[in-house]
């Protein structure tokens, strides 16, 4: 990096805590580093990461748990890119492509205005100029990309249970949480995890399992009616993926689970054709 023995005044500033430099973003849309003897210093991202990313001209930047988020758009065709860094060094490009058995794969296309995060269910929103809500869950297959409204928005806020939304025009919206997170992961990614340790809870239960004639390797039955008192008799910290026929069961069980405390809680959908990704 190339010293600017300059002060600056006008970047929007995050870090600073956890042992993790203060990072700022530009009006130029250029990161930047603060020392401790307070100069900044310009982070060079085109220039280090040439032949390996798009050029990309910074729109947001945020730090949470884990790590920096920076959003952007890409100098070569326009859209929007997101990288991800621990202690603002070394940077990874995260998955902006949403995947669904039936509509195919999908890009999301806003620039990116804004990035909040959910600490407790560790899920990054992007607040997009098209009016697009994208949801980075812990599965790379899993993001969600949800029209959310007419107008572009703008900035955010995380309130309680909901996303308080600022739109183009002075207008307002307020999201559930629950309409905005995404639980569901893809099944190779499930069996991933699982292959380290975990539970795969077929909310069918055995009777339903056993008229559908279907099953999933390794996975124990359990009526829906059943998960209060089966959660209450795990650690919290679990590994539990939930399937049913169709996903809708699997998907309530996962978010109930989460506002239970149990932030390892995932749902792969239906175990049908079509209803989970694989």
């Amino acid at each position: 990096m190339k010293k600017d023995n300059i002060m600056r005044h006008d970047l929007k500033q995050c870090g600073g805590t956890e042992g993790r430099p203060v990072l700022g973003l530009s009006p130029e849309g250029k990161l930047w580093q603060r020392h401790n003897n307070g100069i900044w210093e310009e982070l060079k991202f085109n220039e280090m990461y040439r032949g390996y990313y798009p050029p990309c001209s910074f729109t947001a930047l945020e730090c949470f748990d884990q790590g920096f988020i920076a959003a952007g758009l890409s100098e070569e065709d326009g859209y929007p890119c997101v990288f991800q860094s621990l202690l603002g060094g070394v940077w990874d490009q995260m998955s902006l492509v949403a995947a669904s058995p039936v509509s195919g794969f999908w890009r999301a296309s806003g620039r990116v205005n804004g990035i909040l995060c959910d600490e407790a269910t560790q899920q990054v929103f992007l607040l997009c100029g098209n009016g697009e809500l994208v949801t980075l869950p812990d599965c790379p297959k899993c993001v969600r990309i949800k029209k959310v409204a007419d107008v572009g928005i703008l900035e955010g806020y995380i309130d309680g249970d909901a996303l308080q939304l600022l739109l183009e025009k002075g207008e307002r919206l307020r999201l559930p949480l629950r309409e905005a997170v995404q639980f569901r992961i893809s099944l190779d990614y499930a069996r991933q995890q699982l292959a380290k340790g975990g539970i795969l809870v077929d909310l069918r239960g055995v009777q339903g399992q056993q008229q559908a004639g279907e099953e999933l390797e390794g996975s124990i039955a359990l009526p829906p009616m059943e998960l209060p008192d089966w959660l209450g008799s795990m650690a919290k910290e679990s590994f539990i993926v939930f399937f049913c026929s169709y996903g809708i069961n699997a998907d309530e069980a996962a978010g109930y689970a989460r506002s239970q405390g149990f932030v390892n809680a995932f749902s792969i959908g239906g175990i049908k054709k079509l209803f989970h990704v694989d």
